[in-house]
């Protein structure tokens, strides 16, 4: 995957893009993020009430707050990796910011985000030859309700200069100070998170786990989405990666994979995972959907699980309306498709969505919303970032 691409990666307002780094992979972790960090210090220490902000959300009483104060600075001084620790406290020195507001970044974020993702088949609108074939291509939005968080969206370039130092082995869009995978592609392998707002496992130990990942003792799932993504041999074939990552004890989330033939969607428990997958067109937002195919649109029906925890009925509503939204898309398009069939507009062959139809999809409310980040393609026959843009708060 050479460096140089025709894909450019801009906001809405045009003016603004988004920071892209280059990780060496060779460096010593303590060197990797020093210039993100410097560059980004400012920002970062700007994100840091945030930590204040989930705290008073979550606990009413200000003298447990300070107390919950107390015991990070003393208990968060790790993330399970020692080299993610390594490139953590390097990060937190170069950037000025106290370690364990960078530990609670990176082991909680991923359970406190929106998003919708999925894979459908495209029809490219440019490139060569080969790259105006039609394939599965992973679509992402990321959602956050607080809006300097925006401030930190970066895409890395990870290289390992030993081997050769104009080559990309794998590309992430993610946040100044956050280690794990989000959000990533590389040649024949796109990955991205869901959080999942309810769970099967026992309460208990669905808590035990979390304070384990929290005390740096157990891995978050970011890990180990990040070790799939820059394992340094070839990737797994996509089902064997999925079973894989079914059998690994994370957090409930969904955990999206693609690899331009079909895409795979695991709705992960604390032990154990379901796969749902297709070569055509599969979405998840941030709840559970049933097993049974739809008997008139051939595509899965929602099922409305109970919250897990308080306030998570608003989430889990929203959730289905874009999830029902870039469902309904879809039906649409596939029922034209009949008709222009059966009036002879068209011949027996299936076409794919053309990439212009799925930008406008995707960066439609409520799929793209007053809380959304970012919004990109993911193309995994290229490993490339095919396109990225902001969300709507373009002034940050």
């Amino acid at each position: 995957m050479p460096l140089s691409s025709s894909h450019t990666f801009a906001t809405l307002n045009g003016e603004d893009s988004i920071p892209k780094y280059r990780i060496d992979l060779s460096l010593p972790p303590e060197e990797r993020y020093l210039l993100l960090a410097k560059d980004f210090s400012t920002r970062m220490q700007e994100v840091v009430p945030i930590f204040d902000e989930v705290l008073e959300t979550l606990v009413s009483y200000a003298i447990l707050r300070h107390l919950i104060h107390f015991l990070a600075r003393i208990f968060l001084w790790r993330l399970y990796s020692d080299e993610e620790t390594r490139e953590l406290q390097s990060i937190a020195q170069a950037a000025s910011v106290d370690l364990f507001y960078l530990v609670a970044l990176n082991v909680a974020l991923d359970g406190l985000l929106g998003c919708t993702s999925g894979g459908v088949v495209v029809k490219p609108s440019s490139g060569k030859e080969r790259e105006r074939e039609e394939r599965m291509m992973h679509f992402r939005t990321l959602d956050w309700g607080m809006d300097n968080l925006r401030k930190l969206v970066v895409v890395l370039e990870f290289v390992r200069s030993a081997d050769d130092p104009e080559v990309v082995v794998a590309r992430s869009i993610t946040y100044a100070g956050f280690l794990g995978v989000l959000t990533g592609v590389r040649e024949n392998l796109s990955i991205s998170l869901n959080f999942r707002g309810s769970h099967s496992c026992s309460t208990i130990s669905l808590r035990f786990h979390q304070l384990l990942v929290l005390l740096g003792l157990r891995a978050p799932t970011t890990t180990h989405l990040r070790i799939a993504l820059l394992c340094p041999t070839a990737v797994l074939p996509l089902l064997a990666l999925a079973t894989n990552l079914s059998n690994t004890k994370t957090s409930p989330c969904y955990i999206i994979l693609c690899d331009s033939n079909e895409t795979i969607i695991i709705q992960k428990d604390l032990t154990s995972g379901t796969k749902r997958c297709s070569n055509q067109f599969v979405a998840c937002t941030n709840h559970d959907q049933s097993c049974e195919r739809g008997k008139d649109d051939g595509v899965e029906s929602n099922l409305c699980p109970k919250a897990n925890l308080a306030g998570m009925e608003i989430v889990l509503e929203e959730s289905e309306e874009r999830y029902s939204f870039i469902r309904d898309k879809w039906i649409k398009y596939t029922q034209k498709q009949e008709r222009q069939k059966k009036t002879g507009e068209k011949n027996s062959r299936w076409s794919a969505v053309g990439e212009k139809a799925l930008k406008n999809w995707i960066q439609e409310f409520p799929i793209m919303n007053e809380c959304t980040n970012f919004v990109c393609l993911l193309d995994p026959k290229m490993g490339q970032i095919r396109w990225l843009e902001r969300g709507w708060l373009a002034d940050i």
